[in-house]
């Protein structure tokens, strides 16, 4: 029997899990995937409830065994506001996972730098434009029937869909408690 290393067991942890990722902002992308099959993803409006609660529930649709880990953007720098309003949408968020009857433990939040690093190589200090069409790229070239359809915040939940089921920190988390 071969040693294999946390990474290598984490990553197959995170095969059977669910994990919903989200792209934080007033409209939010949002990407389901179980294991590496990337399920749904779209954007919404996150001022109302109801599409919020409805991700989440999608979310909790598809996964079998377990739990669902929700994977949330953080605020990482910015205008005031910004970071007021991208706290606004978080909470949100949470309190749609909450009324599915999901514990806030259950969810990892990741800077924009750590996933991009991990999924876009050679990502970092470049300028937002060209990060979003690397995202754009990226998710597209996942999801070729989707050309041309995807929004960025959409893109962006995709790519990060992707590092958090190779995230030894959400690998944990799958397959645990609901609370």
């Amino acid at each position: 029997m071969s040693k294999r290393s946390g990474a290598a067991r984490a990553l197959d942890m995170a095969c059977d899990g669910v994990v919903l990722a989200v792209d934080t902002a007033s409209v939010s992308g949002w990407a389901i995937r179980k294991g590496h099959k990337l399920m749904y993803s779209g954007e919404c409006h996150t001022l109302g409830t109801t599409a919020l609660d409805e991700v989440v529930a999608l979310a909790v649709s598809v996964t079998k065994v377990g739990y669902p880990v929700l994977v949330l953007e953080r605020p990482w720098g910015g205008r005031m506001h910004t970071l007021i309003a991208l706290g606004q949408t978080r909470e949100r968020w949470l309190a749609a996972w909450e009324r599915e009857g999901l514990s806030r433990k259950r969810v990892v939040s990741v800077v924009p730098q750590v996933w991009r690093a991990s999924v876009l190589k050679g990502a970092h200090g470049t300028g937002r434009e060209s990060i979003r069409e690397r995202e754009m790229l990226s998710a597209e070239a996942e999801c070729p029937a989707l050309r041309g359809q995807l929004g960025g915040d959409e893109a962006a939940a995709i790519c990060m869909s992707r590092w958090a089921v190779r995230s030894p920190k959400v690998a944990a988390l799958l397959g645990g408690k609901r609370r």
